[in-house]
């Protein structure tokens, strides 16, 4: 994610992002700071409050996360041989 970038390049500091927010300035700073990630909630309000898209916190070298997939045990399948 490039959250501190994308608030760096707006301009605006993190104060005044923390407030539009309504995330303590504390909890902003840490996980700027830790690289903690943002809950989806969290990143709709930073894009509103930054005026962007909340595409624009993710890059192509972002890590994906795999997404889930019910495990399958295999009834219903013919076995040949």
């Amino acid at each position: 994610m490039r959250v501190k970038k994308t608030i760096d390049q707006t301009g605006r500091s993190r104060r005044f992002v923390a407030e539009q927010v309504g995330i303590p300035y504390s909890t902003i700073n840490r996980k700027l700071a830790f690289g903690a990630h943002f809950g989806l909630r969290e990143l709709l309000l930073l894009a509103e409050a930054l005026g962007i898209s909340p595409s624009q916190f993710m890059t192509d070298d972002d890590p994906v996360s795999p997404m889930l997939t019910p495990h399958h045990s295999g009834a219903g399948r013919s076995s040949t041989g």
